[in-house]
């Protein structure tokens, strides 16, 4: 069975600023696949790597066995991956729904709305706060946000 996620052998970071060194690991379909380490590790290293926003040196990442290692951060994003930072992941001066509208503009009308409802489904907290500017949320609520804008995109990794 193909991987839904591979890095295989990965070393990484910034400029010549090396952060990872061969890192491998296998996500699967339908499954949950946890990165753990110390402060410092290179864990938000590793998923930057995977959404194509640092240079990789050595090995590759593949999405469904194809390799992206350096596609740009959009086409990434395009084919399915959705990478959420760890801070500043939403628009916090426009409303939770323009924040939906903003990850979704590649989407569809009816898909989009769609998604959106799934999105309140699994958040329903954040239908009263449709209307309601991201920067006066607590920051659990901006981070439903933000994971219901990775889930509006319909992504196959977040």
């Amino acid at each position: 069975m193909v991987s839904l996620l591979t890095v295989e052998s990965v070393s990484a970071g910034y400029g010549n600023l090396q952060i990872l060194t061969g890192v491998s690991i296998r996500a699967q379909p339908n499954q949950i696949t946890v990165i753990v380490g110390p402060n410092g590790s290179g864990k938000s290293t590793l998923l930057k790597t995977i959404a194509g926003l640092t240079n990789i040196y050595t090995g590759e990442v593949k999405l469904d066995g194809k390799t992206v290692s350096n596609l740009p951060p959009h086409e990434i994003a395009r084919l399915g991956i959705a990478y959420l930072p760890q801070t500043e992941s939403t628009f916090t001066n426009l409303s939770v729904a323009e924040n939906f509208k903003m990850a979704g503009y590649t989407v569809g009308h009816q898909d989009f709305e769609d998604r959106t409802k799934k999105a309140l489904e699994i958040f329903p907290k954040l239908s009263g706060y449709m209307h309601t500017k991201v920067s006066s949320l607590s920051g659990g609520e901006r981070q439903m946000v933000a994971m219901s804008m990775a889930l509006v995109r319909e992504p196959n990794t977040i």
